[in-house]
């Protein structure tokens, strides 16, 4: 993402309670700003969200 080669990031969520785990965008530097473009329900445990993520001037 620092390199700006990324337009969408989507996440599929299901809830799961664990211990210490790897950091899902790794050492980021900059904020990312992102704006929600969808949202879907997958099954009755898990959800899809789709975000944009904005550049400068958007």
């Amino acid at each position: 993402m620092k390199d700006k080669l990324v337009d969408y990031i989507v996440i599929d969520l299901q809830p799961f309670a664990f211990g210490l785990g790897t950091p899902v965008f790794g050492d980021l530097v900059d904020i990312a700003r992102l704006k929600l473009v969808d949202s879907k329900k997958l099954n009755d445990d898990a959800i899809r969200i789709r975000y944009q993520v904005l550049r400068a001037g958007t």
